[in-house]
C-alpha cells in the first residue's frame, strides 16, 4: 500500500491496514497477507492468509480501464478492496475507512 502514496506523520506499514477476506471472512492485516506483483509490475495483489484469493489489489492508474465501483484512485494508483479497508496508527484519534469497492475484483456491484 505504500506505493499508493498515502501520507502520514509516521511511516505507513502494511500492518496499519486491516480488511476481511470476501470468501472466508477472516480478518487480517495486510502484513499477514501473501503479496505478489504481476509480470508487468503494474498490479500488486494481497492474498488471504487462508489462500482463498485476493483481499486487495493496488494497480497503476495508467494501466486501468476502470469501471465504476472498481476502487479508489490515490495519486497514480487505484486501490481495489472487495471489503472495507481500515487504516489506523497509534496516535491517530480515529481510524480511516475505505468502504468496499463493489467491483474491486472485476465483477459487478453484487460482488
Amino acid at each position: 500500500m505504500t506505493k499508493a502514496g498515502i501520507k502520514s506523520p509516521q511511516p505507513i506499514q502494511d500492518s496499519d491496514y486491516r480488511t476481511t477476506c470476501p470468501i472466508c471472512g477472516t480478518e487480517q492485516s495486510l502484513d499477514q497477507a501473501g503479496v505478489s506483483d504481476d509480470e508487468s509490475g503494474f498490479n500488486t495483489t494481497y492474498d488471504c492468509t487462508s489462500g482463498c484469493g485476493p483481499i486487495l489489489i493496488v494497480s497503476d492508474w495508467s494501466e486501468q480501464n476502470p469501471q465504476e465501483g472498481a476502487g479508489y484512485r490515490i495519486g497514480d494508483w487505484v486501490v481495489r478492496n472487495p471489503r472495507d479497508l481500515f487504516f489506523f496508527q497509534t496516535g491517530l484519534s480515529k481510524q480511516v475507512v475505505f468502504p468496499a469497492s463493489p467491483a474491486a475484483l472485476g465483477g459487478g456491484p453484487e460482488q
